[in-house]
Order: structure tokens, then C-alpha cells, then sequence
């Protein structure tokens, strides 16, 4: 396996809390560290994985286990996962427009 490196932008709709981030570290995301730059709130990960999709796919899995949070989008640190966040990043508009439908 190999690590792959992201940022996953994510929204809550309330103050990111010290229960908060005890929560999305127990939904599996030890492999993350967690800040806010310009208000936006960010997850980026070392994840092993496969592929660099299944390394971002699960880490999504892991932060939807926590109530109210919402994934805005993928940022990759190597360009040569710049396609794989393309198709990400439209699959998680997808899902934000379904949900809102």
C-alpha cells in the first residue's frame, strides 16, 4: 500500500467544538490533522490505501459518520491525482444536490 496525501474541506453547522474533533478523530481520522484557514474547516490526511481514490473515499466514509458534517470538497497534494479529485470533487456535488433536492 501506498499513502496518499489530501486536504478534505468539510462544513459544520455549529462551532467546531473539542467534542467535535474527538468525534471525527473516533470516526477513524487519526490519520488527520484538523484546522481552519479563512473559515474554511479542513481534514488533511496521510491515508494508506490502494489507490488514491479508495485513500480519499474511506477518509469520506469516516468523517460522514459524524452527525452534521458536511464534505465541501477534495484537494490533492500531487498532480498526478489532479484527475481522481476532478471526478471526486463532481461526485460530491452530486450528492449535495441530491440531498438538497
Amino acid at each position: 500500500m501506498k499513502c496518499y496525501k489530501f486536504t478534505i474541506h468539510y462544513h459544520y453547522p455549529a462551532e467546531v467544538t473539542e467534542e467535535v474533533l474527538d468525534a471525527i478523530y473516533e470516526a477513524g481520522c487519526d490519520d488527520a490533522l484538523l484546522c481552519r484557514i479563512d473559515g474554511c474547516e479542513r481534514a488533511s490526511f496521510d491515508r494508506e490505501a490502494e489507490t488514491f481514490a479508495d485513500a480519499v473515499f474511506s477518509a469520506m466514509r469516516d468523517l460522514k459518520k459524524v452527525p452534521g458534517l458536511t464534505i465541501v470538497k477534495v484537494e490533492a497534494e500531487n498532480d498526478d491525482d489532479l484527475h481522481d479529485v476532478d471526478l471526486i470533487n463532481r461526485t460530491i456535488q452530486i450528492e449535495r444536490e441530491t440531498a438538497s433536492a
